[in-house]
């Protein structure tokens, strides 16, 4: 049949191409957002399908036919892991941005000194764009460990996850929640309802 030959012939792709092999660990975007993807340890490539073991050892079966039109990142290329983070806050906390943001910095220095700092990799606490309802905030910063060892990224994360929490607490600032806005299929103004963060 028709996919039966579009598997194939993406099977014979996939075993000649040099994007990953067996024994890699890959992530494979499943769709536009970045935080949609696959991702597991390569154990087996095959004519028609890939398997690809994940961290709960379930292995997925992709069609190759598939993988072929994804965008994929070899995690086993990788000697660097990132963490970023968005971060949304109040307007009126306008004023304690400048001091807020370098603390932040000061604080992932303080508790993971590991992070790289050399300029070969962005280390960055900035304010990125304002919306209706809050600012936006990225944090980005990088370190010396491979993605793959998934034990020591986790501990790294949640090491600067807490530090941004300390350095809001010194600053006696609070997340945003954004407000959420439905419509009713009648789509007249009085039908809108507004919520905090709740869309029950």
């Amino acid at each position: 049949t028709k996919g039966l030959a579009e598997q194939i012939v993406g099977g014979l792709i996939v075993q000649t191409w040099d994007v990953f092999k067996v024994g890699d660990s890959i992530r494979i975007l499943s769709g536009d957002s970045p935080t949609n993807f696959l991702e597991g340890q390569v154990v087996r490539i095959g004519l028609v399908e890939t398997d690809l073991k994940g961290g709960d050892n379930v292995v997925t079966k992709i069609p190759n036919s598939q993988i072929i039109n994804k965008k994929i990142s070899n995690l086993s290329n990788i000697q660097t892991f990132q963490v970023k983070q968005t971060l949304r806050f109040h307007y009126e906390d306008l004023d304690k941005l400048p001091v807020l943001l370098k603390d932040i910095q000061s604080e992932i220095i303080a508790t993971c000194p590991t992070v790289i700092q050399d300029g070969s990799h962005p280390f960055r606490v900035y304010l990125h764009t304002y919306n209706p309802d809050h600012m936006e905030v990225i944090v980005n910063c990088h370190f010396p460990i491979p993605p793959t060892n998934i034990s020591p990224c986790i501990e790294i994360r949640q090491t600067v996850l807490l530090a941004i929490a300390k350095a809001m607490k010194q600053h006696s600032v609070d997340f945003a929640i954004p407000s959420i806005v439905q419509y009713k299929s009648s789509a007249k103004a009085d039908d809108r309802i507004q919520t905090n963060g709740d869309d029950s």
